[in-house]
């Protein structure tokens, strides 16, 4: 068992309150030594207090300059090959989706002194799981490794766009009193690569609802770049457009709808939740289409493009490959599929010949 003190500093932006320093001196002396984060709360641990490999975790609270306030002790410490703790996220005043960064320290028992820091480069970012609101009405999985649009498709060769980012494999639907919720699964890594406000940088997801369920009643053409329509028996009578630094609603005829559309991402689950309020869409229960398209985003784009990534021949640092020469092949590079048909065969399904972009269907469910 290693000798001396173990705190793990945490930092809350809910809290406005709190401290540069920790409780511990550097080599030289200081009073405390900054971690370069503001520090709300701090996880104590003592190892000559451990008794048989368990303990219990002092929680204090910043209160100003180095000062630290006890304010519950927690049973929940192990140590055999490493040290383990559980911490409620209340008792550190996290709420669901909050970003969470910590820092440990280790200190000589002695001296007071901080021996380590871990990680040196800065602190640990995670988030609070989201907790998505109301009851699990349908899940559908989606083939891993179909990010390949018609089937050929290739990823932009710059490494930020590593393996899986566009690989849809799963989409849960909650539903609420006020809202249906999407839950949006990929198979990479959720990275906030470009720091958006939403935590998704790479990705553009689009949602697509057949409401009134009559035929050739709506718009059949996706969004602006994604190059592809709708079966007219499909049409769809709103869209919801989201993306790291825009997140809209339009109606078919192309106007905006004025409705906040709640979108919350979880790196730990590789998730993006969608919550669009049923009021906005005028969906009142009963049956409805719905359609899930991904591409990737693109901060400048071309022509009428409302902010995809486009596909060329050759893939290049920003462009996907794998498409042709022409507007006709689409930019979608994954989408959810109804039961007994194929990705490849409906985004393959465009004819530059014949002026045919390739046709969407809807995948209808029946809620209450």
């Amino acid at each position: 068992m290693p000798p001396g003190q173990l705190a793990v500093y945490f930092s809350n932006n809910r809290i406005i309150d709190g401290n540069v320093w920790t409780r511990f001196a550097g080599d030289a002396g200081a009073a405390g030594v900054s971690l370069g984060i503001t520090l709300n709360y701090e996880a104590l641990i003592n190892f000559s207090e451990l008794n048989s490999g368990t303990g219990r975790i002092v929680l204090s609270r910043a209160e100003s300059d180095v000062i630290w306030t006890k304010v519950r002790e927690v049973s929940s410490v192990s140590y055999q090959d490493c040290l383990e703790m559980r911490i409620p996220f209340e008792a550190l005043e996290y709420q669901s989706g909050d970003d969470v960064y910590f820092t440990v320290v280790l200190a000589d028992e002695q001296s007071g002194s901080v021996t380590s820091l871990a990680p040196s480069g800065g602190p640990v970012h995670v988030k609070v799981p989201q907790i998505t609101a109301g009851k699990l009405v349908m899940t559908m999985t989606d083939p891993i490794g179909d990010d390949i649009g018609p089937g050929s498709y290739t990823y932009p060769t710059n490494a930020l766009f590593t393996p899986g980012v566009f690989d849809l494999v799963k989409t849960e639907i909650y539903d609420d009193q006020d809202d249906l919720t999407f839950k949006i699964y990929i198979y990479g890594e959720l990275n906030n690569l470009w720091d958006s406000p939403i935590g998704l940088s790479l990705q553009t997801i689009d949602l697509y609802f057949d409401v009134d369920g009559v035929p050739n009643s709506g718009e059949i053409k996706a969004l602006g770049g994604r190059r592809a329509v709708f079966d007219s028996g499909a049409a769809w009578e709103y869209a919801v457009w989201v993306e790291g630094w825009h997140q809209k609603i339009f109606a078919a005829d192309g106007s905006e709808v004025k409705a906040a559309v709640r979108v919350s991402t979880d790196p730990i689950t590789k998730s993006i939740s969608i919550s669009v309020p049923k009021q906005a869409i005028g969906y009142a229960g009963g049956r409805l289409g719905f359609m899930v398209l991904i591409m990737g985003q693109e901060g400048f784009p071309s022509g009428d493009s409302l902010r995809v990534r486009e596909v060329m021949e050759q893939a290049a640092e920003w462009r996907f490959g794998g498409g042709i020469q022409g507007s006709y092949d689409p930019n979608i590079i994954d989408m959810l599929v109804p039961e007994g048909t194929r990705q490849e065969a409906i985004l393959g399904a465009y004819d530059p010949a014949q002026a045919r972009f390739a046709t969407l269907p809807m995948i209808y469910i029946e809620l209450p």
